[in-house]
């Protein structure tokens, strides 16, 4: 079967979440025995092995840790959007949607003071918050943002009650190339256990940005022939891969390097929603995201993905029909292939660095490529 590879253009939307807070030797022996007279030998006993020494590997002196997590959205042909909310960006490119930056510090831990830079290795930045108008510490340009001297520490409660994650003008003034603004949905990914971030009298307990890019390579190509459908890796994967079409889904494996597995026309047995969102929550868990951050994820995404809503509300069994099965809203999601990204592949899409070097970083991304079927 020919299968003929896609090629897509990618638009990466970006919202990262700062958590601060990673043997005697014997005689030899003889076949007869001495005299009584005789004098024993003398025994003799074998030097120790020496047990090999290595210098002690230097703990890590920091104390805080940074999550992230956000969206790949990839049409099977034509470009690919990367997000953090549900919404419709220009569909001519690839994007991030909405990667989300939250930073964990260790209670009681000594001040820190903390540099953040997104890049996009090879596209442009679209959009960010918070905005340069806002910390005059923040610069940025035509493929990167860069947020300076952020104090991490415990937000004041008094100006966080009139400040907010977004200001209604800002999300009024919002304007960019796509035409498709982020920052209003940036309270709904506010969680409880991020540290606060302060610089320029302003603080916020998340970062966000938005890009795209014409280059950025998947771990997963999906392919089609004719009506046949195929993916192939690139790299060895971890959790398996959801095949989601008209409410429901299965699990494929991932495929090994170079490997390329077809992907089938029906389903003889198959998950529905809630059982979707239930888990791809695990393997956001798995990757490293905390509960909260599980939740604003899920906030934005079930519905979408798997036309359900998270929390998993209690009247789910009322949205059932008579055979049991999860009845989904009449426009249904679309068919699509979704994956959590492996880690080592993230920066291929966009670059983050931070100064002092964190304890650990988790950057979470999630992969929807949009099927015809």
């Amino acid at each position: 079967m020919h299968m003929r590879t896609q090629h897509t253009r990618t638009l990466f939307t970006s919202t990262v979440a700062l958590l601060v807070g990673l043997g005697g030797a014997g005689c030899g022996s003889t076949t007869s025995e001495a005299p009584p007279s005789s004098t024993p030998p003398p025994t003799t006993t074998a030097e120790p092995t020496p047990t090999p020494t290595t210098e002690p590997t230097p703990a890590t002196t920091a104390t805080f840790d940074v999550h992230e997590w956000g969206l790949v959205d990839v049409p099977l042909s034509g470009p690919t959007e990367i997000g953090a909310g549900p919404g419709q960006p220009d569909g001519s490119v690839m994007s991030v949607r909405k990667p989300v930056i939250y930073v964990h510090a260790d209670p009681g831990s000594a001040p820190i003071t903390l540099d953040v830079v997104a890049r996009f290795p090879s596209g442009e930045l679209v959009e960010h918050w918070p905005t340069t108008s806002e910390w005059q510490s923040t610069t940025s340009d035509a493929t990167s943002i860069a947020w300076r001297g952020l104090a991490v520490g415990a937000c004041d409660a008094s100006a966080s009650a009139t400040r907010g994650p977004v200001s209604e003008r800002e999300a009024r003034a919002c304007a960019t190339v796509d035409g498709y603004c982020e920052v209003a949905d940036l309270p709904q990914y506010v969680t409880d256990d991020a540290s606060c971030l302060s610089a320029s009298g302003f603080q916020t307990s998340l970062l966000f940005y938005r890009g795209r890019t014409t280059q950025a390579s998947l771990p997963l190509t999906v392919a089609s022939s004719g009506t046949d459908l195929s993916v192939t890796s690139s790299v060895a994967g971890g959790a398996g891969v959801l095949y989601v079409r008209q409410g429901r889904g299965i699990e494929i494996p991932w495929p090994g390097p170079g490997g390329t597995i077809p992907l089938p026309d029906a389903f003889s047995e198959s998950f529905d929603g809630p059982a979707l969102t239930r888990m791809l929550a695990s393997r956001l868990a798995d990757a490293g995201l905390t509960s909260s951050e599980v939740d604003a994820f899920l906030r934005a995404w079930a519905e979408p993905l798997f036309g359900t809503s998270w929390p998993l509300a209690e009247d789910q069994a009322a949205r059932r029909d008579i055979s049991g099965r999860f009845r989904r809203p009449p426009a249904g999601p679309p068919a699509a292939l979704i994956y959590v990204m492996p880690e080592a592949t993230v920066s291929q899409l966009a670059e983050l660095t931070i100064t002092p070097t964190p304890r650990s970083v988790r950057r979470v991304m999630v992969v929807r490529v949009d099927l015809p079927r």
